[in-house]
């Protein structure tokens, strides 16, 4: 029911680039709507994982994680927060430029979600550095 709502509004818009600042204001509303509407979608699914992940552990027995069955559900669900993070990257991009133009911001370092002097390199060792710090505190 929440995605399809979700598909329908954004299926109510005919346009790909809005034709009056109140077509992207309305356009951005929806964005903005689907975003809240979809913030619980995680812990549902989480929640599912953990039932069926008993479910399977009854059936099978303590193999269950090495079944294929367990390998195709691990496949599903890694392809699922993928394309999820990939929308809500999307999203929130649209909305964060939409509220730069708004508020008429021209000297921000960042283009929406993009920060236009990042140093992958060094986010990429900080990235690093965190896993390896809380993996040693597990």
């Amino acid at each position: 029911e929440t995605f399809t709502a979700s598909f329908e509004e954004l299926r109510s818009f005919r346009f790909s680039n809005p034709a009056t600042w109140e077509d992207e204001i309305r356009f951005v509303e929806v964005l903005d709507t689907i975003q809240k509407r979809h913030k619980d979608i995680p812990e549902i699914v989480a929640k599912g994982c953990k039932g069926l992940r008993s479910q399977l552990q009854r059936y099978y027995g303590d193999g269950w994680y090495s079944h294929p069955d367990s390998r195709e559900i691990q496949r599903v669900l890694e392809q699922f927060f993928l394309n999820r993070t990939g929308v809500r990257f999307l999203c929130g991009q649209q909305l964060n430029l939409h509220n730069q133009v708004r508020d008429g911001d021209t000297i921000s370092k960042t283009f929406g979600l993009v920060d236009l002097e990042v140093r992958p390199r060094e986010l990429m060792e900080s990235a690093i550095e965190t896993v390896q710090r809380v993996a040693l505190h597990s």
